[in-house]
């Protein structure tokens, strides 16, 4: 269990970034977009990661029929799933992204990459 521990108290995100934004005590609205971008793009690379298994099994059980329809089926099914999943993840990304910039002028990657956003207002007064 200990081993498992050790990932989970450093939450890291896409390519060692962190998902938590370093504001310590005086967190903005911004950090508050910056800890959701994070999240969302934690979630698709991890969502790319799991086609790319998916596709990968599906493959194994293609190449491995030994001559069974069932297994067939079944791959071609895993194939349709994992496809449309992407498009589902993808077109999510996309609309989150467009409203984004059309709230703040600024999409998903800009908020990952530049933490000033224009928005300086504290969170607990944001509301």
């Amino acid at each position: 269990m200990l081993v498992l521990a050790g990932p989970l108290s450093e939450p890291t995100g896409v390519m060692g970034q962190r998902l938590l934004p370093d504001c310590g005590a005086d967190c903005q609205w911004s950090d508050l977009v910056q800890l959701g971008s994070n999240i969302l793009n934690f979630l698709v690379y991890l969502s790319i990661i799991a086609a790319a298994v998916m596709f990968a099994y599906a493959g194994f059980l293609y190449m491995s029929d030994g001559g069974s329809m069932d297994k067939v089926k079944k791959a071609h099914g895993i194939f349709t799933a994992v496809v449309v999943g992407i498009i589902i993840v993808l077109v999510a990304w996309l609309s989150v992204d467009v409203l984004m910039k059309s709230l703040t002028g600024k999409g998903v990657k800009e908020w990952s990459s530049n933490k000033s956003s224009g928005i300086s207002e504290p969170l607990h007064r944001a509301v």
